[in-house]
């Protein structure tokens, strides 16, 4: 089992159980869906629990990318560079060995997924339904969905129909379902990297393993 997906997510499901684990925020705000993977993997024996994370997490990258692919086809037309750049999702070099089949960090696969479930406008209500989901899950795993506001609004004004804007209503509750969590989280001494700090981890840990992949890019770091 990889790094937190054991003690900050599938012990504590284990101890508090698959519901009561859910309320349980990590670093300050929830995960859902991490928590959501931990609890399936609870219901196999332990010895399959690695399996049932890693593989499952990867299933869900690979669904998200899917999603995504149908969320393009009102922007790109041509279906080959629609799946290269789902298939860009699941395959990019920089999420090396700590995203790739982790589910601590699907939130990140969420996030993307939510921008072009935004910018799409699905035919039926079955696509509409899992956007609305997806944006909904992003919202109540990451805080940082917040960034994607001024997309929604965009999409409020843009849109005429109403049954359009229902992913922006599930986009806003589940920030109001994080909200609590973050107002009450407090953390000790306040830390404050300088530039240089932030310059040195971007280029270490996004840079050198977009351009030559995770192992390369580790050791010339």
């Amino acid at each position: 089992v990889w790094a937190d997906d054991g003690s900050g997510f599938l012990e504590p499901a284990l101890q508090h159980g698959r519901v009561g684990a859910f309320a349980i925020p990590y670093s300050g705000y929830l995960v859902s869906i991490t928590r959501f993977m931990a609890a399936i993997a609870t219901t196999v024996p332990l010895r399959l629990a690695a399996f049932v994370l890693g593989a499952g997490s990867a299933l869900v990258v690979c669904l998200l990318a899917g999603l995504v692919y149908l969320s393009m086809r009102g922007h790109i037309p041509s279906r080959g560079l629609r799946f290269a750049l789902a298939a860009v999702m699941v395959l990019i070099p920089a999420v090396g060995m700590e995203v790739d089949a982790n589910a601590a960090n699907l939130h990140w696969y969420l996030d993307f997924a939510a921008v072009w479930v935004l910018l799409a406008r699905p035919p039926g209500w079955g696509e509409r339904l899992v956007g609305a989901a997806i944006c909904f899950i992003a919202a109540a795993s990451d805080p940082l969905v917040a960034l994607l506001l001024p997309l929604a609004a965009i999409r409020l004004v843009a849109v005429r129909n109403r049954r359009d804007s229902i992913a922006v209503a599930t986009l806003l509750a589940g920030l109001a379902v994080q909200l609590p969590f973050i107002l009450g989280f407090h953390t000790g001494a306040a830390v404050h990297p300088s530039t240089v700090d932030l310059s040195q981890v971007f280029a270490g840990r996004v840079l050198l393993p977009m351009l030559a992949g995770d192992t390369i890019g580790q050791h010339l770091w």
